[in-house]
């Protein structure tokens, strides 16, 4: 599981892509994330076939949100867009994700770098944003999975 960009401009709106391998035999079903409290997300984008759900926090924030109805064959992989404001000050934003299967069981990408399922980090950095977030290029699917995490 990845998110890219790997490193964001602070303060920019920026578009991340969550990067979901199907890595097992049997296919993803679902996908749960915990977004990074430093962030401000203003909307997620559902592959085809699949819903997204937003979840706010007490404050109103999108503190996480929740992918289900579609599936990411074996082999395969699929991305999941999100969009949010980084914040202005440098930071290492973690995205906890639990990734969801057809037989039920799950992966809990929420480790340390070097565990065998580390959650996805962005360094986010003070410098000037060069161009606005591009046109979406998540939401499409990319087969087969290189298996990276």
């Amino acid at each position: 599981m990845t998110v890219s960009p790997s490193e964001a401009a602070a303060g920019a709106v920026q578009r991340y892509c969550i990067r979901v391998p199907s890595e097992k035999p049997i296919a993803t079903i679902g996908l749960e994330v915990e977004f990074p409290p430093e962030l401000d997300v203003t909307a997620i984008e559902a592959p085809a076939g699949w819903r997204g759900a937003a979840h706010k926090d007490r404050g109103g924030r999108i503190a996480s949100a929740g992918w289900e109805g579609g599936k990411i064959p074996p082999r395969s992989a699929l991305e999941f867009g999100v969009v949010a404001r980084n914040p202005v000050a440098p930071a290492t934003l973690v995205w906890k994700t639990i990734q969801k299967y057809e037989d039920s069981s799950e992966v809990h990408w929420v480790g340390p770098p070097e565990a065998q399922f580390p959650a996805a980090v962005t360094r986010v950095e003070l410098r000037r944003s060069e161009s606005p977030p591009r046109a979406s290029e998540c939401s499409r699917e990319v087969t087969p999975s290189s298996g990276e995490h």
